[in-house]
């Protein structure tokens, strides 16, 4: 049964000095517990115990067996810039230019590309190849007296 059980298992170890997170009860709720840290393990005591140091504790040392303990793995420096909001009109500026009409039009063999071209230069405001926000069209959805679904 034992190697059914240990399939998933992992030899783990800890150097002293190596930052960890440690496995400890939520104070003021003693059946409840969380990992917290980064803390320093001090001292490698056998193969699964260790002394991690815990300085902002009550108690400056804890004796704690490996099961309670996961290696801390530092995520590094991330920078955050500020994104400014963009208005509607910026949406619309900043969305691709409008289809280029004349390479559609090779595809429309019967349609005359100048007709094309006419009718999207008159339409280049509403036209473009993806589409995105618009604020020429709006509508409304009658359920008429149907009630919600929920």
């Amino acid at each position: 049964m034992m190697p059914m059980f240990d399939k998933d298992a992992r030899a783990r170890s800890f150097t002293p000095g190596e930052e960890v997170l440690l496995q400890l009860p939520i104070p003021g709720s003693a059946l409840q517990a969380r990992y917290t840290g980064p803390y320093v393990v001090q001292e490698k005591v056998n193969e699964q115990d260790y002394i991690v140091a815990t300085p902002d504790r009550k108690r400056r040392s804890r004796f704690s067996h490996i099961n309670m303990l996961k290696p801390y793995l530092d995520r590094g420096i991330v920078s955050h810039s500020p994104v400014r909001e963009e208005s509607r009109e910026d949406l619309l500026l900043s969305s691709p230019g409008p289809i280029d009409v004349l390479s559609m039009a090779k595809e429309l063999s019967s349609a005359d590309p100048a007709v094309i071209q006419a009718a999207s230069v008159d339409a280049a405001e509403e036209v473009i190849a993806v589409p995105t926000q618009t604020n020429v069209l709006q509508y409304d959805i009658d359920v008429g007296e149907s009630p919600a679904i929920k």
